[in-house]
């Protein structure tokens, strides 16, 4: 049985410390989960978890992962292999502004890919089928540094230039490919 009183008030997590498993042995055998991943007997070791649970993507963190192992193995989405916990983080993979609705991220970046695996996946979605492989993500977040105008973006671009812009300038063409999409087939 256990050798101390103060048993009675561990947490599984303590339970992880050799000597506490020595002196509470009959407490930590009750608060060990059955079938458990190895490393992961009495749960998360810490009630930082908490935060990686309201943010499964910190789970690509392997220090959170063995911290948060129940945590992590409970958010894991094991049928998406390439975006097991969602986006690592809702701050940087918010896709558009939520004043000016502009574009923030860019999917054609491999590393936000990755970063924001759900977001762009999400967004990729949202878009016709029928843009080129090129397009798939929608415009890119840029801005055109113009001379009369200001700085603009693919949202605004048109409202001041020509839509001729899609085809001869290949800035906007590329940059801007829903926007100038949209709108030339509108045009009919």
């Amino acid at each position: 049985g256990d050798h101390s009183q103060q048993c009675s008030s561990i947490s599984a997590s303590d339970c992880y410390d050799v000597k506490n498993r020595q002196t509470c042995c009959e407490t930590c055998e009750k608060l060990r989960r059955i079938n458990a991943p190895l490393g992961c007997e009495y749960g998360d070791r810490a009630i930082s978890c908490e935060t990686v649970r309201q943010t499964p993507g910190l789970c690509y963190r392997p220090d959170n992962q063995r911290i948060c192992c129940e945590t992590c193995s409970q958010a894991r989405n094991v049928s998406n292999h390439g975006c097991p916990w969602g986006d690592f983080s809702h701050n940087v993979c918010q896709v558009s502004d939520v004043h000016t609705n502009n574009i923030r991220i860019n999917c054609y970046s491999l590393r936000k890919r990755q970063l924001c695996c759900q977001a762009c996946e999400k967004l990729r979605e949202q878009l016709p089928g029928n843009l080129s492989e090129d397009c798939k993500y929608g415009d890119r977040p840029v801005i055109f540094n113009t001379s009369h105008f200001g700085k603009l973006n693919c949202s605004n671009i048109l409202n001041y230039f020509s839509s001729d812009e899609c085809y001869t300038n290949p800035a906007v063409y590329t940059n801007c490919c829903y926007t100038c999409h949209r709108y030339l087939n509108s045009q009919g």
